[in-house]
């Protein structure tokens, strides 16, 4: 469905509670299920889809993302793969339970340098799971090297896995409204009392300036 420039969606946005440190994901609670059931039905059925998943204020969109992709590897046929693409914060790995070596390649590697994805994606302790450690850049960088790289990086992926989610980071930051044009459908994070309306149309209307589609919000309780 076409974006709004409304705060979407229409009906109540799925509501999730998160921790914001950094636990290992244990056990799913039932309102992640529900989350995967509701992306699962919006994924196109005949080919691969790319989720983007990021946020505005505070929330770490990994604390989402992690238990999300461990409900929706038990819905869909295939494999499925995790990108950390949140540079300034990259610990989607971490909560996944993924072994990375310190010197092994990261995503932030390949975009610098354009070698390929081969050797990239990590196990995880979930049959079918796979995750791509980020890497991060400093605080002082405006736009990750090679950014432009993520978009043929993705289209790679695609070949190998029936769905990619893909953790961008904060709405704040230049380059994850910029790569929200190269997946299918982003789903923002906005914070139960502390995002506003205004905020939430903002956040909109730049993804879709960038030429990304808005699937909804997912309303984040942080207590």
């Amino acid at each position: 469905a076409a974006a709004t420039a409304e705060p979407p969606p229409a009906r109540a946005p799925a509501r999730v509670a998160t921790e914001t440190a950094r636990p290992r994901v244990r056990r799913l609670d039932t309102q992640f299920v529900a989350l995967a059931e509701c992306v699962v039905a919006k994924l196109a059925p005949d080919r691969s889809s790319a989720v983007a998943i990021a946020g505005l204020d505070g929330v770490p969109p990994a604390s989402v993302v992690a238990p999300l992709a461990l409900a929706i590897v038990a819905r869909v046929t295939g494999n499925v793969v995790a990108v950390d693409a949140n540079f300034r914060q990259p610990t989607l790995a971490e909560r996944l339970d993924a072994r990375c070596a310190k010197h092994e390649r990261t995503l932030v590697d390949v975009l610098r340098t354009g070698s390929g994805w081969r050797n990239l994606v990590r196990p995880t302790r979930i049959a079918r799971l796979g995750v791509v450690p980020g890497g991060r850049i400093s605080r002082t960088s405006a736009r990750p090297v090679g950014q432009s790289r993520l978009e043929p990086l993705l289209d790679e992926l695609r070949c190998q896995y029936s769905l990619i989610l893909v953790d961008l980071g904060s709405l704040r930051e230049p380059h994850a409204v910029e790569a929200t044009r190269y997946c299918d459908g982003t789903l923002f994070l906005a914070t139960l009392g502390h995002t506003g309306r205004r905020e939430a149309r903002e956040a909109v209307r730049a993804i879709q300036r960038a030429g990304g589609t808005v699937w909804g919000a997912i309303v984040v309780d942080p207590r």
